[in-house]
């Protein structure tokens, strides 16, 4: 697996949404739902969480706090219902979504989640059960604040198959204010958040097991 881990942003972000989309203004921690979809034969499209699950998309910075095992309670702004924040679709080759693509080499993607201006990536997660990769793909995703902050993906589709490939999973990432004060408990940089090799062995972080998203 490479050293560093890049790429991508997304769908659904709790708390104030310009409605220019533009980021919102800072405050208290910010939780996004994201999807990264990668499939070989170019066939999908990126379905808004409304679409996908209702019960999702309404989900509170409260309660994705507490998924991430972190403690926002105390935040005025923690009980606000995450409000639907659709980024513009990016097409590259293979890849449909939000994700910023740092670099394309043949079948492999590298790409980030950035963090709104003024956050920076605390914790992170994947809907493990809830995904999809084919036997021969790689995923892989870490936090990485150096350059532009955010949760860095690795996807690979690996050899052509005579079949379509795909990747398709869901991601829940916590952002909180560069400035905070006390310093939350966020999660070293440069955490490994997952590794998927193939449809057997997709593993979330043994040292963190919050990241593994029921």
């Amino acid at each position: 697996m490479p050293k560093c881990l890049y790429i991508l942003p997304f769908l659904l972000v709790a708390g104030y949404a310009s409605a220019d989309g533009l980021s919102p203004s800072v405050g208290g921690p910010r939780v996004y739902q994201e999807m990264f979809q990668l499939r070989s034969d170019g066939r999908f499209s990126v379905p808004t969480w409304r679409e996908v699950a209702p019960d999702l998309a309404e989900m509170s910075v409260l309660a994705g706090c507490q998924s991430l095992g972190f403690d926002c309670g105390d935040d005025p702004g923690a009980v606000d219902p995450a409000t639907r924040y659709i980024r513009r679709t990016i097409v590259s080759g293979d890849y449909r979504g939000t994700a910023a693509i740092v670099r394309v080499r043949q079948d492999r993607y590298y790409a980030k989640f950035t963090a709104p201006k003024g956050f920076t990536t605390c914790r992170a997660g994947i809907y493990r059960k809830a995904g999809s990769i084919s036997d021969g793909a790689t995923f892989a995703g870490s936090i990485q604040r150096s350059g532009s902050d955010g949760v860095s993906v690795y996807a690979d589709l690996g050899e052509p198959p005579p079949e379509p490939r795909f990747i398709e999973f869901r991601l829940l990432i916590l952002f909180v204010p560069k400035d905070s004060s006390p310093k939350p408990r966020c999660w070293p940089d440069q955490t490994i958040l997952f590794l998927c090799r193939g449809h057997g062995d997709c593993r979330s972080s043994g040292v963190y097991p919050e990241t593994d998203l029921r």
